[in-house]
């Protein structure tokens, strides 16, 4: 991603793209959101969930980008990226001719949150934007916030005790 944005010039929520040129679609193409910075513009793709059932597709993505190209009237050359949230089974980014394209689970994002948040001084006001977008994710059951494991010590486990386990389990 580029280190600097500039401002936000426009937000735009399911843009609604029918210039369909160049694309599999026949009718239109909607993207999720249309972020457009004074250096780049960001298209974001987002799945409800991280399982096989809410796939991202690549077909997809390329057909946005082809159409936020085909769209475009003033002929601004900022670099374009798309970011697809949710439902990937592989977190690799990758170029297109006319766009490069970052993968990310919403788990990686939670993750990304928590690390976040623990770098910033408490109760400061990106602090409580990090806790109140960690807290959101916990609304939806599907997200557990798991830093609480790390913490964890294995007091009293050893080599013996798996051993001990398996006699227990076989009886």
């Amino acid at each position: 991603m580029p280190q600097k944005g500039g401002e936000l010039l426009h937000y735009e929520f399911w843009p609604n793209y029918n210039k369909t040129e160049h694309t599999s679609n026949e009718s239109y193409v909607e993207p999720d959101l249309l972020l457009e910075f004074e250096y780049f513009n960001l298209l974001v793709e987002i799945k409800r969930k991280d399982v096989q059932s809410y796939r991202q597709y690549e077909g997809q993505w390329k057909n946005e980008i082809q159409a936020f190209v085909n769209g475009q009237t003033h002929g601004e050359n900022k670099p374009l990226l798309l970011i697809a949230l949710g439902g990937n089974t592989s977190p690799e980014a990758f170029h297109t001719p006319l766009g490069r394209i970052y993968k990310s689970s919403w788990n990686s994002l939670l993750n990304q949150i928590c690390i976040r948040q623990e770098q910033e001084k408490p109760y400061t006001p990106a602090y409580r934007i990090l806790h109140d977008l960690e807290s959101a994710f916990g609304l939806y059951h599907e997200f557990r916030i798991r830093k609480w494991l790390g913490q964890i010590s294995p007091y009293g486990i050893t080599n013996n005790t798996s051993d001990t386990i398996r006699t227990i389990w076989k009886r």
